[in-house]
């Protein structure tokens, strides 16, 4: 909740939100508003960090030609990319499950990035 308060913020004064003005719009002292940041950064880094073996998972599943290429790093970076995305853009109310969510991301992220860096042509199949 506090990160979308601070999304709000941040659209209208058009700079980053210190702790101050998230204290005053949310009606917090700064020491909590500190605190609750911390804290969500914390869940999301473990997010990140316990389903770092999803992007692994789908680059074996979906791109096995590219797994044991020169460019598997590449791959790899592209998929966490898209990892952190499905985690920041994840809505627990839609009732989907995160691993569940992030596929469609870390996939869109990989071809992206495999398109962008052409060092591979992409079938028109595979990117839709």
């Amino acid at each position: 909740a506090l990160f979308l308060v601070n999304e709000r913020v941040h659209k209208n004064l058009v700079q980053e939100t210190t702790e101050s003005e998230l204290s005053e719009t949310t009606n917090m002292c700064v020491v909590l508003v500190k605190k609750r940041v911390e804290i969500g950064r914390a869940a999301r880094n473990k997010l990140i960090k316990h389903n770092l073996r999803l992007v692994l998972f789908v680059i074996n599943r979906y791109f096995q030609d590219f797994a044991n290429g020169p460019r598997f790093q590449d791959l790899c970076q592209a998929g966490v990319k898209g990892l952190i995305t499905a985690i920041d853009r994840f809505e627990p109310k839609r009732r989907f499950r995160l691993s569940t969510y992030s596929l469609f991301w870390i996939r869109h992220a990989i071809i992206r990035s495999m398109t962008v860096s052409s060092f591979t042509r992409v079938s028109f199949g595979l990117e839709s």
